[in-house]
């Protein structure tokens, strides 16, 4: 009975540290899973070519309106972004903003 007892409670507190290790991922994933089980990139806007386009389900169209995000926050056309609390900014080249409002930074581009 005490083996049992032991093997239970080993069981149940694995199961716990593997759960909460699950949850505490603090890396931003870019990328979500579809029910197919394969990988794309997050619904994003973008400034691309002097462009805003619009990434959604992985394909890339361009920004035809001004958009509202659940947060508040609003894009221009013209990749003028307004802040919820009415601060703006303006999206440089290559620039993103994540549909939760998050905005990435440019990456640096490769010298050949």
């Amino acid at each position: 009975m005490k083996k049992l007892i032991s093997l239970l409670t080993f069981i149940a507190l694995t199961t716990l540290t593997l759960v909460s290790f699950a949850q505490d991922s603090k890396t931003k994933d870019k990328t979500t899973q579809t029910p197919s089980g394969k990988k794309v990139k997050k619904d994003c806007l973008m400034m691309k070519k002097g462009q805003m386009m619009v990434r959604k389900d992985g394909k890339k169209t361009k920004m035809d309106k001004n958009m509202t995000l659940s947060n508040g926050i609003k894009v221009g056309t013209d990749g003028k972004v307004t802040m919820a609390d009415g601060n703006t900014k303006m999206l440089k080249e290559g620039e993103k903003i994540y549909m939760d409002g998050t905005i990435t930074a440019a990456k640096p581009k490769k010298k050949k």
